[in-house]
This record gives structure tokens, C-alpha cells and sequence, in this order.
């Protein structure tokens, strides 16, 4: 069964449920430790947290957490191995925290996770790593008013302080997720610097279009490229970019296998242009200019964008490993294949690994964004608001403990492990840069520092990262991440020069173009109700299986661009304009708390 029809099915179940009563109640049941009775059992303590009635909390805390493991690239099996696995094991010993991990492969993650959830209670785990795709909104509303999870308010009386204080001076919190009052998942939540402002990666960066800069510098030297143009970035010189490398056969292979590339170009969504365009990365953005929100298929530029990538794969200019692909853009990346690609702001360490030919510059690249892409709440009346849906932890109903959620709350919410989550361990000798005992040092001029190992690559019996690697993508939710992308001299692990920085400098004061959508539209959509649930659980699996198949069909001619009313009438029978209109009063409940 494939996962679309798995996410219906189910979808389903949990309405069957619903329906015939089988989960108990609205609100998670009151949990109790194994092994506890009315008094205070030998090694439990007596605490009355403010606002709670007396309950018994054991010393030594314990929570079996089911993960995700992506083996091809960071492997959590083998966490013991990197440089980072160390300090989180302290931050758990200090708290007399326990973690039973249960590790289920990437592929078979969601399966799991669904027979979880969908079985007795009494067999779930006490938490569990999910992202939009695993788990969508919808079918997690549908759990939290089933009593499958513990909102997050039983278990902050809990905290040492740090969660709850973390919980009380980011509000968007409670306003984002709010359901009846309270919140049922802790997503991550990503901030930066940008120009002395803090602001919220996770909620507004896009993913813009980026271009190798060694290729680029190399177009430039040898007469290939009109410097006085700047980098390019509207659709026409990018066409002429691609173009201009393979020409000159910029990575020297002899063959001409110089893309845009390195994401999956598999929807509407993923176009790697469609910022030039005014078309959302989401199936349902925001309009910044409007304050609407808009179905990618019916954004004005649409129809244009698509006929301009449909011109550029019959080019020859994308990559056709990732034409409907749905993995494999790190390969091709590093690959030494890609001239353009679509990634965040602050990838500019994309390419740290990429395979070059010996004598040839590191490969770097720069991101075409501007100032806006990081800071869309200009456009939208809110406070930060964090990607509360993306790389999130719930925890159930089954928990052991609110105190061992707590603990877990109060470590990923700490600065120590916002430090861990980006910069990774700090050097525990003298050697400076030459060391190879930590990931980061402090300059002369206070500033985090990276040393000069490779990034992710073995030392000895330990592996060099930093903790968004191990942990950040499936395993736990990112916090922090505070950085200064124009001060912090090596915010990209190969720039020791500053080239990069002096390129991001450059991208951002000559860009002809501006952000129309936020690229984490979920960050400003309130909880749908339960008739918005009902809606987005009937057609949202089927519409976007029907977006990437007539996406697919489109670049591969197998339907022509002439037909777009036909296409458009086509999705919209399958619910485009329903629940664009759910994702417009989600939006403007939103704004209006």
C-alpha cells in the first residue's frame, strides 16, 4: 500500500474511531508511574508542582521516544560516535533522565507510527518524532480530541524552569497550536540574526534560487559571464547561467552534466524558480502582498512558470535524476553536477562536501535571496511565529511521566543544546583550529567558530558534526539555532576566506526581486476545527498525489500546457478551491487572536 492510501485509510480509522467511542474521552487520561501507589513509594519524592494537585515523582525518569533513522547520511545507530552524542547524554545523566530509544528506519517510519497510534493505547510509545508528511495537522487534531496525546500544559509544571520559561516569552506558541486551549506537539524553532534583529528562520525562509559561486567566478574569469551583470536572478539569466556551464564544461567531466538540480523537482511546489514567480513552495501560501492565501495551481504566475520549466527540461537544463524523484538531492549536490538549486538561506554550506577535481577551488555557492526572505512578519500582523508543524515531538497519553517529558522539554529548550544543536561540541584543549576534540571555538573577538574539520567525516572513533545532523532532522525538535548570517564570519564550515560572506553581501544588495510568499505557511495557519479536519482528511492525501502526477505529465509532455483550464477545473473537482478556503479561515483566525 502506498503512503497515500495508508494516510486514508488511516484518516479513516481514526473517524471510525471517533465515531463508536472506542478512545476514551476528549482529554488524555490521568496518567500514573509504573509502580506507584498513594504514598511515597522507596525512590520517589512527594511534589506539588504550582497549580497541581500532589503526585509522585520518581528520581530516576524514563521515556521511550520512537524515532526515525535516515542511515544514508546520519545514523543514529551509531550515535555513540559522534562528537555531539556525548554532551546530550550529560544533559540527560544531570536530570536523571532515561531514553529508550526505538529507531525504525526512514521508510518504514510512517507505517510504524501509524500502528502506533491507531492501536491500544497501552502499547504507544511516551513520545514520538513526526513532521507535516508523516503526520499531517489534520490527523493529529483528530488524536489530541481522541485522548491520544498529552498536551503540553500538564506537562510544563513539571519543568526546572527552562521550558516553561522558554514556553511563556515565545507566545505564537499557544496561539499557533492552541486546541481548546491547549497545545499538543512542540515543533522546532529556528532564529537568526540579520542585521541585529532576531527573526524566524523556520517560519520565513524560502527556498530560493542559488548558483555555485566557484562556477560562477569561473564564467567570470574566462569571459563567460558579463560581470557587471551580477549574479543572475531572474528566470531568463539563469536559463543563460545552466547554459553558459555546461558550454564551457565548468566541472570537468567532458560530459554535459551541469543542472539545476539537487531537489526533487517532483510538483508545482518544487520548481526551484517558483520565487520568481510568485508561486508558493507549499500547496497553499500566503500572498505577503495580499494577505491571501493562494493554491500554487491558481498563483497568477502559475501557468507561466510552467511553461518556462517545461522549456528548460526539454533543454537539457534539469537534471533528470530528480524529475518526480522524492530522494537523492544530497547525491546529486554533492555529486559535482548541480549549477543551480533551490535551498534555504542559510545552506550556504551545500556544497561544504562536494566532490571537485583536484586543484579546483572549494565548491561554494550563494543564495539569490533577499532581505524579505528571512523577515515576512513586515507583511503579516503576528509575533515570531515558529514552523510549528515541520520536525515536531508529541508526546502521548501513554506517557510514564510528565515529569520525564519535562525533563526532555527543559534540555531542547536550554541554551546548551541550541549551542550543540548548531555549533556542536566546543575544542577541551589548546590547540585552536588545529584541534580535532571539538566542532567549534570561541575568537579573539567572542564570536562562535568552526575548527577545520571536515564536517561529518570520521576522526579517529568519533565523527566530527554538529547536533542538527544526529538529532535535528528525526529524532528531536531544533531550538535555537541563533546565528548572525551577515557578522558570523564562518557561518559556512568552507569559507574560511569570507567569500561567501562577502557574496551573500553582494546577493543582498543588488537583487532585483522580492518574496511573495513565506516558504512555512503552516507557522500562520491556526488548528483547523473538526470540520476543517473532516475536509483536509477527505481530500488533501488524493489532491496532492493528483498535483505531482499532472506536475509529472506536464514536464514529461505526456499532457501540454494547453489544457491548464482543463487541469485547474481537474483539481479543483478534487477539493483545490475547499480547501484553500480551509486554509484561508485557519489564516485569518490566525491573525485575528
Amino acid at each position: 500500500m502506498n503512503a497515500k492510501n495508508i494516510m486514508r485509510v488511516f484518516a479513516l480509522l481514526l473517524v471510525a474511531v471517533m465515531a463508536i467511542g472506542v478512545f476514551a474521552g476528549c482529554a488524555p487520561a490521568e496518567t500514573k508511574p509504573a509502580g506507584t501507589t498513594a504514598g511515597t513509594p522507596a525512590g520517589t519524592t512527594a511534589a506539588k508542582p504550582q497549580g497541581t494537585t500532589a503526585v509522585q515523582i520518581p528520581e530516576d525518569l524514563t521515556l521511550k521516544i520512537l524515532v526515525a533513522n535516515d542511515s544514508k547520511s546520519w545514523d543514529f545507530h551509531d550515535r555513540e560516535q559522534y562528537n555531539v552524542w556525548a554532551p546530550f547524554a550529560k544533559m540527560c545523566e544531570d536530570k536523571n533522565l532515561t531514553i529508550e530509544w526505538e529507531i525504525v528506519e526512514k521508510d518504514q517510519y510512517q507505517n510504524t507510527l501509524i500502528g502506533y497510534m491507531a492501536g491500544p493505547k497501552g502499547d504507544m510509545p511516551d513520545a514520538f518524532w513526526m513532521d507535516e508528511s508523516m503526520l499531517s495537522t489534520a490527523l493529529r487534531v483528530q488524536l489530541a480530541g481522541n485522548g491520544r496525546l498529552t498536551p503540553i500544559e500538564d506537562v510544563l509544571p513539571f519543568s526546572d524552569g527552562t521550558a516553561k520559561a522558554w514556553y511563556e516569552s515565545h507566545p505564537t506558541y499557544q496561539k499557533r497550536t492552541a486546541i481548546d486551549g491547549k497545545t499538543y506537539w512542540f515543533g522546532e524553532y529556528q532564529e537568526v540574526v540579520w542585521h541585529g534583529e532576531t527573526v524566524p528562520l523556520g517560519a520565513g525562509a524560502p527556498k530560493g534560487v542559488t548558483i555555485r559561486l566557484d562556477w560562477y567566478n569561473k564564467l567570470v574569469a574566462d569571459g563567460h559571464w558579463d560581470a557587471t551583470k551580477g549574479y543572475p536572478d531572474t528566470a531568463d539569466e539563469i536559463q543563460e547561467f545552466i547554459h553558459a556551464c555546461q558550454d564551457n564544461d565548468v566541472n570537468q567531466t567532458g560530459e554535459v552534466d551541469e543542472w539545476l538540480s539537487g531537489y526533487y523537482i517532483s510538483d508545482i511546489t518544487g520548481c526551484a524558480i517558483n520565487n520568481l514567480y510568485g508561486v508558493p513552495r507549499q500547496n497553499f501560501g500566503i500572498d505577503l502582498t495580499t494577505g491571501k492565501v493562494t493554491a500554487a495551481w491558481k498563483a497568477e504566475g502559475a501557468k507561466a512558470m510552467m511553461t518556462e520549466i517545461i522549456e528548460w527540461n526539454k533543454e537539457g537544463l534539469l537534471d533528470e535524476r530528480m524529475v518526480g524523484a522524492s530522494s537523492g538531492s544530497t547525491k546529486t549536490r554533492t555529486g559535482n553536477n548541480t549549477a543551480v538549486y533551490p535551498a534555504y538561506f542559510n545552506d550556504n554550506w551545500g556544497f561544504a562536501k562536494c566532490v571537485v577535481p583536484e586543484g579546483a577551488d572549494p565548491a561554494l555557492i550563494v543564495g539569490i535571496i533577499p532581505d524579505k526572505t528571512v523577515h515576512p512578519n513586515a507583511y503579516i500582523a503576528s509575533d515570531s511565529a515558529p514552523s510549528m508543524d515541520n520536525r515536531s515531538m508529541a508526546f502521548t497519553s501513554n506517557l510514564n511521566h510528565p515529569a520525564a517529558a519535562a525533563a526532555l522539554l527543559d534540555i531542547v529548550t536550554s541554551d546548551e543544546f541550541g549551542v550543540m544543536i548548531l555549533w556542536g561540541t566546543p575544542i577541551t584543549d589548546d590547540k585552536g583550529k588545529d584541534s580535532t576534540t571539538g566542532t567549534y571555538f570561541i575568537n579573539a573577538e567572542g564570536k562562535y567558530e568552526y575548527t577545520n574539520v571536515d564536517m561529518g567525516t570520521g576522526n579517529g572513533d568519533s565523527y566530527m558534526t554538529y547536533g542538527a545532523n544526529l538529532f535535528g532532522y528525526y529524532v528531536l525538535p531544533r531550538v535555537g539555532n541563533v546565528y548572525d548570517l551577515v557578522e558570523d564570519e564562518n557561518c559556512c564550515d568552507v569559507d574560511a576566506s569570507g567569500e561567501m560572506l562577502k557574496a551573500f553581501k553582494i546577493a543582498r544588495d543588488t537583487t532585483k526581486w522580492t518574496l511573495d510568499h513565506p516558504d512555512q505557511p503552516n507557522a500562520y495557519y491556526a488548528v483547523p476545527t473538526d470540520e476543517e479536519t473532516m475536509l483536509l482528511s477527505q481530500f488533501e492525501s488524493d489532491y496532492q498525489a493528483l498535483s505531482k502526477e499532472i506536475f509529472y505529465d506536464l514536464i514529461t509532455g505526456e499532457r501540454s500546457i494547453d489544457e491548464w483550464d482543463d487541469i485547474i477545473a481537474e483539481l479543483d473537482d478534487a477539493g483545490m478551491s475547499d480547501m484553500e478556503a480551509v486554509y484561508q479561515a485557519r489564516f485569518d483566525r490566525f491573525l485575528a487572536d
